[in-house]
């Protein structure tokens, strides 16, 4: 059910709180879909659905998260009942593992271009 959905979310990931302190983010996709497929639901079911900043004044505006359709909805849990799913509790959230995001390697250095002979 949503109890071992919620705790074996993503696998062997890292809780949201132990991404911060590696200094990692979670991207908007990954959040998201991590949070649908703890809930139950497909990860396909969000695919084209992006984050979006209200424009609010507020100290700390809320994120809304906007449907391919155009429809917004505030949170997580508004997404989760749009689709027909239970949102989770607020302990089964702290408990979500996400998937480690690989770490792109810098490009190789370009050898320095000849010297031009005087």
């Amino acid at each position: 059910g949503i109890e071992e959905a919620a705790g074996s979310a993503a696998g062997s990931g890292l809780t949201k709180m132990e991404m911060a302190a590696a200094g990692l983010k979670i991207s908007p996709g990954t959040y998201l879909r991590t949070y649908i497929s703890a809930c139950g639901g497909d990860p396909a079911l969000v695919r084209g659905w992006r984050r979006q900043t209200d424009d609010s004044t507020r100290a700390k505006p809320p994120k809304l998260w906007v449907s391919p359709s155009g429809q917004r909805y505030q949170g997580r849990s508004a997404v989760a009942r749009a689709l027909g799913l239970t949102p989770l509790t607020a302990k089964q959230v702290q408990r979500l593992r996400y998937p480690v995001p690989r770490r792109q390697s810098a490009p190789p250095l370009a050898p320095p271009p000849p010297q031009a002979a005087p």
